[in-house]
């Protein structure tokens, strides 16, 4: 709007209430029109200002949305970060902790295979159908066999050499018992003991066994060795035993054959030189002596004291030994001697090792 106005005061009063000119009468028309054109051009100016200030004013607005998305999506995305920070610290500590059990699981595995090949016995781990999960170095000596060639393998193959398990197969019987179950077995020169273990799973059927073979070859040379001396000696104690009942029997006897050489010389000295009993009684004394002299013998064998020793001819000894010899043989048998009595042979020895 455009006011003519003719004095100040006036035009400071239409000012106030909004007029957006003033123009002094008298003016012209192309002047008003001039203004006029320049007041429209202003408002279409102005028009277009306030279009754009909103413009820009939404344009703002959107801004400042999307800078509190985007502070609110960072704040986000920090959040985010922090708790992958935290998940990958969580994480690496699992896998420390993996690694650490799984190094102590590897050291303790270690230590167990070192301690399951340094025994002296072959080790089986066996599954339930008799075949060979495990093995230690030390069956490898046993059986001449790789552990790489026993896996996978039915024990009695390895152990018999059969396509079946043996009839007293401990394994078998551990199956049934639940158990310990054992048994010896002899390889050649070798005597071997046969240990099963069975293996349960938790509450559950018979898993398998772990089989332990332990070579006992000098056990049981010990043990026969034993037997033998503690049959030597019992059979000692029983010859000690017989030599006091026989020493006690022969000093008996011994008496009796003092008694019947004193009367036989008695009779001798009572019948006269020329008296048919004479050769009768000296066949008795003679007799009488060679027991006597027996009986001595079995006095020192069942002795225990030292005999002294005597020079005595082999050749008496050994037609005494024949006479003795040729009753405990068949008729059949025909002993044959050559003696002879003028080079006799003298040897220094103990009576008492004179036996017959």
């Amino acid at each position: 709007m455009i006011s003519a106005f003719a004095d100040v005061k006036d035009w400071i009063e239409g000012l106030q209430l909004g007029v957006a000119d003033y123009i002094i009468k008298p003016f012209q028309t192309e002047e008003l029109l001039t203004r006029v054109k320049t007041h429209l051009a202003l408002g279409r100016a102005n028009v277009s200002l306030e279009q754009q200030a909103a413009e820009l004013r939404q344009t703002n607005e959107q801004l400042q949305s999307e800078m509190g998305e985007r502070r609110r999506v960072e704040a986000e995305l920090r959040q985010s970060l922090d708790l992958a920070e935290r998940s990958r610290g969580a994480m690496l500590s699992v896998m420390e902790d993996q690694k650490r059990a799984e190094s102590e699981a590897a050291r303790t595995a270690r230590q167990w295979q070192t301690t399951f090949d340094a025994t002296n016995d072959a080790v089986w781990i066996l599954d339930a159908d008799h075949r060979v999960l495990r093995s230690n170095k030390t069956a490898e000596r046993f059986f001449k066999h790789p552990c790489s060639a026993m896996l996978g393998e039915h024990c009695w193959v390895i152990v018999h050499g059969t396509m079946e398990p043996h009839p007293d197969c401990p394994f078998v019987r551990a199956r049934g018992s639940g158990h310990r179950e054992a048994m010896i077995l002899q390889d050649g020169e070798r005597w071997l003991e046969i240990t099963v273990d069975p293996i349960f799973e938790d509450a559950g059927p018979y898993a398998g066994a772990v089989h332990i073979v332990s070579d006992i070859t000098e056990r049981v040379r010990s043990h026969e060795a034993r037997t033998r001396l503690e049959a030597q000696l019992s059979g000692a104690q029983k010859m000690e035993a017989l030599g006091t009942l026989a020493g006690g029997i022969a000093h008996d006897f011994n008496n009796i054959l003092g008694v019947i050489i004193g009367n036989t010389e008695l009779a001798r000295q009572d019948v006269g030189s020329d008296h048919p009993a004479l050769a009768s009684l000296g066949e008795i004394g003679k007799a009488s002596r060679r027991a006597k002299d027996l009986v001595q013998r079995i006095l020192a064998f069942g002795s225990q004291n030292q005999q002294p020793q005597t020079v005595i001819p082999l050749g008496p000894v050994v037609e005494e030994a024949l006479m003795f010899l040729r009753a405990t043989l068949p008729t059949a048998v025909t002993i044959v001697t050559t003696l002879k009595p003028t080079h006799p042979q003298f040897w220094r020895i103990q009576r008492r090792s004179i036996r017959f």
